[in-house]
């Protein structure tokens, strides 16, 4: 992976949505959000990214809001694959799990490791603090999970 210090999420999601306008327009569908949150949006699923990539020993469980903003950026694969290998050093596939007490854990562990390198995670993207506490309500790739 690149550098830290060179690695910025932010420029590198305004880069992404410049490159890629339909992803801008995506995003705004599927989280109904204005085009300049749909910049923030990306970067939080950049930020997970680098914590999938730093943490490869312990699973990642992304939010339910950074997970569906995630789904429509994979689904421009080549600019995905490309993004994961330029700048993430390998791919981050999505493997999304039906464990509920596994992805609390995991997603519990998330929010540590995101305080550490990000600090403090915006609520209205990983939840408030009350959902942190218990590790309950937004933890799931909604998407992916059937219902049984």
């Amino acid at each position: 992976m690149t550098s830290k210090n060179q690695f910025r999420p932010g420029s590198c999601a305004s880069e992404l949505l410049a490159d890629c306008p339909l992803l801008r327009s995506k995003l705004c569908r599927a989280l109904f959000c204005s085009p300049d949150e749909s910049q923030r949006a990306l970067e939080e699923v950049i930020k997970f990214l680098i914590l999938a990539v730093e943490n490869l020993d312990q699973p990642v469980t992304p939010s339910a809001r950074v997970d569906a903003a995630w789904h429509e950026f994979i689904l421009f694969t080549r600019t995905y694959s490309k993004f994961c290998q330029e700048k993430l050093g390998r791919m981050v596939h999505h493997e999304p799990s039906i464990d509920h007490d596994s992805n609390s854990k995991q997603y519990a562990s998330t929010l540590m490791y995101y305080r550490q390198r990000f600090g403090e995670p915006p609520p209205e993207y990983w939840g408030g603090q009350q959902l942190h506490s218990n590790n309950t309500g937004s933890a799931f790739c909604g998407s992916c999970e059937a219902d049984s």
